[in-house]
């Protein structure tokens, strides 16, 4: 009995099943916000003119349409149902929007000093692999 009411509170995990969690989070997450978060963090260094006149033009140019349906479509196909939800009640935590406010910042500086070290090791080792071709 305890079993059957445990299997009866997982959710299917079906696209539709998908598809609407994934619809869930993007209300959470809302690109536009997103991206005004991201323009933010890139124009720090430009006069308020500047910085309205760049986000004046994302608005302009980008078509947030295809974006959240690109990000419903995309996190459906990735991420189960089960982890959707996981994802969404995550991002009512206060930490959770911490994170997230953080996340793209923290990714801005690791990722190319995470890029600079893995060419730095391929250079090394395509030198050794040269070197060890040569003796033998």
């Amino acid at each position: 009995m305890f079993a059957s009411s445990v299997l009866a509170e997982e959710p299917q995990d079906t696209l539709e099943a998908r598809m609407e969690a994934a619809t869930r989070y993007a209300e959470l997450r809302d690109v536009k916000s997103r991206i005004d978060v991201m323009v933010e963090n890139a124009t720090k260094e430009l006069t308020p003119e500047e910085r309205a006149q760049i986000s004046s033009l994302i608005r302009k140019h980008l078509r947030f349409d295809i974006l959240r349906k690109l990000q419903i479509e995309t996190m459906a196909n990735t991420f189960t149902t089960r982890e959707l939800n996981a994802l969404i009640e995550f991002c009512r935590t206060e930490e959770g929007r911490s994170i997230l406010l953080k996340y793209g910042p923290y990714m801005a500086t690791v990722t190319p000093a995470i890029d600079a070290e893995v060419e730095r090791a391929l250079i090394e080792i395509k030198t050794e692999m040269k070197n060890k071709n040569q003796i033998g």
